[in-house]
């Protein structure tokens, strides 16, 4: 008895030992819309994506090859939005102390916004912790929804957030508000020919 006891209670161990493993893991989430993202690649390659042959490469998606930088940001005081729509977007990356990044937001300040299915998002860890990047396929985004990502490298120890990069094929759509004045322009420049005939 004495002895199924002790076997019971090693097995026992090893379980919660085994389980206690799995959740200091990675448990980032990505919050991005309604089927947002629709894959995730986890990169081990600590060189920067910086093409989007590289990301092409680092994924397997042969289609990624044509993306081109639309927005990035790089942590730490004093970090700025650089990138084509940098002017349309803030990303604000945070963590709870000096170089301990793990969380960010991305919001949609108006201006021309992103249109997808071909978007990219790059997360990318300053420590080369495991893994050493996120990619996302942003294909569902609405390119104006507040993209929310939360818990990335935990442990400063294994990985902070170095930067935040999207992604696309360099396509956008104009701000609803650029439309107005394109129709306006458009009715008054037909009143105006009325009225000369």
């Amino acid at each position: 008895m004495k002895g199924r006891l002790v076997k019971w209670f090693l097995l026992t161990a090893s379980v919660v030992v085994v389980l206690g493993t799995g959740v200091s893991a990675q448990a980032y989430s990505l919050s991005c819309g309604s089927g947002c993202p629709s894959a995730t690649y986890e990169v081990s390659s600590t060189s920067a994506l910086n093409s989007g042959a590289d990301i092409a490469a680092a994924t397997g998606v042969a289609s990624y090859s044509s993306l081109t930088l639309g927005l990035k940001q790089d942590s730490g005081a004093g970090g700025t939005e650089s990138g084509a729509l940098a002017s349309s977007y803030t990303i604000n990356i945070t963590g709870p102390g000096a170089d301990e990044y793990n969380n960010f937001t991305i919001t949609y300040n108006g201006g021309t916004a992103f249109t997808c299915p071909t978007c990219v998002l790059v997360v990318k860890d300053g420590n080369q912790g495991a893994p050493a990047q996120y990619v996302f396929d942003l294909g569902s985004w609405n390119g104006t929804s507040t993209i929310t990502g939360t818990g990335f490298w935990l442990d400063p120890l294994k990985g902070s957030i170095s930067h935040v990069a999207i992604w696309n094929t360099g396509s956008s759509v104009p701000e609803p508000t650029s439309l107005i004045l394109l129709g306006a322009g458009l009715a008054g420049l037909g009143i105006w020919r009325r009225k000369q005939a």
